[in-house]
């Protein structure tokens, strides 16, 4: 994050008038002249300068991570979540609150968000989620208005545990851009969470794969932890091809995201808000902040069990011919063909305490 405007300046020199140290280690704290300069280069400075330094840094993340939970419970004071705290702590008291976790094989569910990338989900997210060794699923697939061989595809598995609903409409969204990016899809992932029966929810990117073992690490973890909240490491794949690992243990923006939670049913009612854009933050990290400021148990397990694949072509966005609605090249052509894409202007979000919709029925089993 680029340091805003408005920012204290930087601590001032020493007496000596040299900026090349903090306060209190330039020339007047001892260090030589002949290493001014030289500080930030490898195998250089002066050890009282580069601890110094070292304090400094760890003082100023100390802060920052200060700032960032009081910022935190202002958000969470204003989006009303201190009476869905106390709800979800007289839940969690309640012994039918764990019985999930009791179950000798519980129903997870495996919710998949689609629009565009029909191809990568049919064969990369979707055989890997056929080939978790937990085999109790139900992967709830949403397209946000997804082609016609999005369900020809899903079909041709002929596999009770997929559940496929399409959005008769894509959005509303906001026009193209980083506001797009950070809640686009959001919609679909909300109808996947209202169908979603099990007894723990994960999810899964219509491009990703989670290795074969996934669901059933976690929920072993989960039992032996008394977790209702989990995550694990991600690899994540860069725009030039190579390869990162993601995830340092803890619970904070940058460090995880939707293809690497697992969690108690419970969360499910806490669903995606399209306004999130609107304070900056990405729509999955807006509803994981609100998920942790419920304070679950949180259970961090430290494998590398999902990959997240860099889109190497993102199609362009355009707008649609006498509309003020945006829309990828390949959305455009099913335009004409009966899938409406909606105006651009968000509406209100759902209240984050609403009770998520459920289906009348569905063939996976859940315990209790």
């Amino acid at each position: 994050m680029t340091k805003p405007a408005g920012s204290p300046p930087d601590s001032p020199p020493d007496s000596s008038g040299d900026r090349t140290f903090p306060r209190g280690a330039g020339p007047s704290g001892g260090c030589p002249a002949c290493c001014r300069g030289l500080l930030l280069l490898p195998g250089h400075g002066h050890p009282a300068a580069i601890e110094a330094l070292e304090r400094r840094i760890a003082q100023v993340e100390g802060q920052h991570a200060l700032e960032r939970d009081r910022v935190d419970w202002a958000l969470a004071l204003h989006e009303g979540l201190p009476d869905q705290i106390a709800a979800y702590q007289t839940a969690r008291a309640d012994q039918a609150y764990w019985a999930g976790h009791a179950a000798a094989d519980p129903l997870v569910s495996v919710v998949v968000a689609t629009a565009d990338r029909t191809g990568t989900l049919l064969e990369r997210a979707i055989p890997s989620a056929l080939a978790q060794t937990h085999r109790n699923l139900q992967i709830v697939v949403i397209g946000d208005c997804a082609p016609a061989a999005t369900e020809r595809g899903l079909a041709a598995f002929r596999d009770g545990r997929i559940q496929f609903v399409n959005r008769a409409e894509r959005g509303p969204y906001p026009p193209p851009g980083r506001d797009r990016w950070r809640v686009g899809g959001c919609l679909a992932m909300n109808e996947g969470l209202a169908r979603s029966m099990g007894d723990f929810v994960t999810h899964l990117d219509d491009d990703d794969t989670m290795e074969p073992c996934r669901v059933e690490a976690l929920l072993t973890a989960a039992r032996q932890e008394r977790a209702d909240f989990l995550w694990h490491g991600l690899r994540f794949q860069l725009p030039d091809g190579s390869w990162m690992e993601l995830g340092n243990g803890a619970l904070e923006v940058g460090q995880v995201g939707t293809p690497s939670i697992f969690y108690h049913r419970y969360f499910a009612r806490i669903p995606w808000d399209l306004q999130a854009y609107r304070a900056s933050e990405p729509g999955d990290w807006n509803r994981l902040r609100k998920i942790k400021a419920l304070r679950p148990r949180l259970h961090y397990v430290p494998q590398v069990l999902a990959s997240h694949f860099a889109d190497p072509s993102p199609p362009p966005f355009r707008r649609l011919p006498g509309s003020a609605s945006w829309t990828t090249e390949r959305g455009a052509e099913r335009h004409a063909g009966g899938c409406r894409i909606s105006p651009t202007a968000p509406p209100a979000a759902r209240p984050a305490g609403a009770p998520a919709r459920r289906p009348p029925s569905a063939r996976p089993r859940r315990h209790g």
